[in-house]
């Protein structure tokens, strides 16, 4: 697609395109992996049977117009009209940006039955991780878990891992989203065991000092989405899906669909 010319020269779509990828990698594969996640939920969802609830398409867009009211007001001030908080600020009429909105939550809808599905049919994990950069210190802090101290305080104290918050408790994982390092310590261990240092991928390339406490098992469920339905839902009142179970299941597209990042 030609999106411009100037002194006879065509500037295409993929100009644009090569040119953002160099500039913004990081937002452009944040965006493909949404993309890549919207793909294969829709795919799964369709396989499944799983449709978004007749009726709650109209309660969603009355959701999404109350944000957007909300947002006006907080923007221009109260009583300011939704209509021109959307165009000016978004970018498109009042109705466009609740049809988007509604598809973006029917996005999430499905994403998050799709993922929970996946994550209850499957052999998960139950773990505490504690993560460092340089080996003498996980050395140290595996000696310290030897002689009997608390792995959530050592994992609050000096873990790098965002779980730290947690004492490095993560929700439950498919044993199969995990790194190979992992899956191999967790094979031989028992209900609260602690791993030796492992060496794991980082960020970049670079390899992160990882200790693991394994929690508990729990196996893998059978039955069709119908079947599971309700344990489902159940389950997603309780605990919703959260980024670390997002992860997880984007991590294992790999083995599972054949996925296969080109940039």
């Amino acid at each position: 697609m030609v999106l411009a010319t100037i002194g006879g020269q065509e500037i295409r779509s993929s100009d644009l395109g090569r040119s953002y990828l160099t500039m913004r990698r990081r937002e452009a594969v944040a965006e493909l992996s949404r993309l890549i996640a919207k793909h294969v939920a829709d795919s799964e969802a369709r396989r499944l049977g799983i449709t978004f609830p007749a009726g709650e398409s109209d309660a969603e867009r009355g959701r999404a117009r109350q944000a957007v009211i909300g947002e006006a007001a907080q923007n221009f001030g109260a009583g300011a009209a939704p209509e021109l908080y959307a165009e000016s600020v978004l970018g498109r009429s009042l109705e466009a940006e609740l049809d988007a909105r509604v598809a973006s939550a029917q996005d999430r809808w499905i994403l998050s039955r799709v993922i929970r599905y996946h994550a209850l049919t499957t052999e998960r994990v139950e773990i505490s991780i504690l993560v460092v950069d340089e080996p003498a210190v996980a050395q140290e802090i595996s000696g310290k878990l030897r002689a009997g101290a608390d792995f959530e305080r050592l994992a609050t104290l000096y873990s790098r891992h965002p779980s730290r918050t947690q004492g490095g408790n993560l929700a439950p994982l498919a044993v199969s989203s995990l790194s190979e390092p992992v899956r191999r310590a967790l094979a031989g261990m028992k209900d609260g065991d602690v791993s030796p240092v492992l060496e794991v991928p980082g960020g970049r390339g670079t390899p992160v000092r990882e200790l693991v406490r394994l929690r508990r098992r729990i196996p893998a469920q059978g039955g069709d989405y119908a079947t599971l339905a309700t344990a489902i839902e159940q389950d997603l009142i309780r605990r919703p899906v959260d980024v670390d179970e997002w992860q997880a299941w984007y991590l294992s597209l790999e083995a599972e669909f054949g996925l296969s990042l080109r940039i």
